[in-house]
């Protein structure tokens, strides 16, 4: 209803979301059916783009892709071999765990228990003890602020003291600051963080320090990559206009805060760094980073 008002009321000539895949999925009727062209900048569900929409592109690397550039480098990243998994179920969690294993176990790694929960969970303490009794070295998340804050904290009280890795805000400053001391030593994998340092990210940080008074989160950073490219598509194109827009935006090339970004024919973003981030004290320090390939 959201985008029909944009779109029709508003006669906007480009969307920018949604923000969890399920949502960006209906988004993208609309802007098919209308013929705006759509781009997200977080939703990271591997299907979005294998539907042929020719309006709809994808600003960050899906999850198989997270999948794909760190589940090999996971084992030896955080000293671990038997590996559970205990995420949202939905879109996002879903396909992590139809993507990361594949990688985790080629790297030698072992896959010792699933666990699910609800967008409107609060209280985890049947999967935990699940989790807990698969005797894994490492628990892999995906959880958004207030679920990740949770989880964190009852893992941690439930005497699991394995590292956490997770998809999702487990480096945003809200997630540090709530979960406090059971968010030392988690593995954040991000899109982006804000201790990145190169010229683009360093002025960003500055300046979103100084108006906001607080770091930016992978979500800000999805959105500067998401707004400026579609103001880089809009210049090239030389018009308001959606037609002339969705063309430009297929042939993007775009230097931002994690680097290059270009769209493949199915509309998904390639180019771009990805980064593994491990908190110490409350800051999350970037130990490893990788490219995503075109697909």
């Amino acid at each position: 209803n959201a985008g029909e008002k944009l779109v029709v009321r508003d006669k906007v000539v480009a969307l920018l979301g949604a923000f969890c895949s399920t949502s960006t999925a209906a988004m993208m009727e609309v802007a098919k059916k209308h013929k705006v062209p759509l781009i997200t900048g977080i939703s990271t569900a591997a299907q979005l783009t294998e539907q042929g929409n020719p309006y709809f592109f994808r600003a960050v690397a899906t999850t198989p892709m997270l999948g794909n550039a760190f589940g090999a480098v996971l084992p030896g990243a955080v000293k671990a071999k038997r590996f559970a998994f205990l995420v949202l179920n939905d879109d996002w969690g879903r396909s992590m765990v139809a993507s990361y294993p594949k990688s985790i176990e080629r790297a030698g790694g072992q896959i010792v228990a699933t666990e699910f929960f609800q967008q409107s969970d609060l209280q985890f303490l049947s999967q935990i003890t699940k989790v807990k009794s698969s005797n894994p070295d490492a628990i892999v998340l995906a959880a958004n602020t207030q679920q990740a804050v949770a989880l964190s904290k009852q893992i941690r009280e439930l005497g699991i003291t394995v590292p956490l890795i997770g998809e999702g805000s487990w480096t945003s400053d809200s997630y540090l600051k709530l979960a406090g001391p059971a968010s030392d030593g988690v593995y954040g994998l991000v899109e982006y963080v804000y201790t990145i340092h190169n010229p683009i990210n360093d002025a960003f940080v500055k300046e979103f320090q100084a108006k906001l008074k607080e770091n930016p989160t992978k979500f800000a950073g999805a959105a500067h990559n998401a707004i400026n490219i579609v103001v880089d598509a809009i210049r090239r194109a030389g018009a308001a206009d959606p037609e002339k827009i969705r063309a430009a935006l297929e042939k993007t090339d775009y230097t931002g805060l994690v680097g290059n970004i270009k769209f493949d024919a199915k509309h998904q973003a390639y180019g771009q760094t990805v980064y593994l981030a491990h908190v110490k004290n409350g800051v999350p320090e970037v130990i490893e980073t990788a490219t995503i390939a075109k697909p």
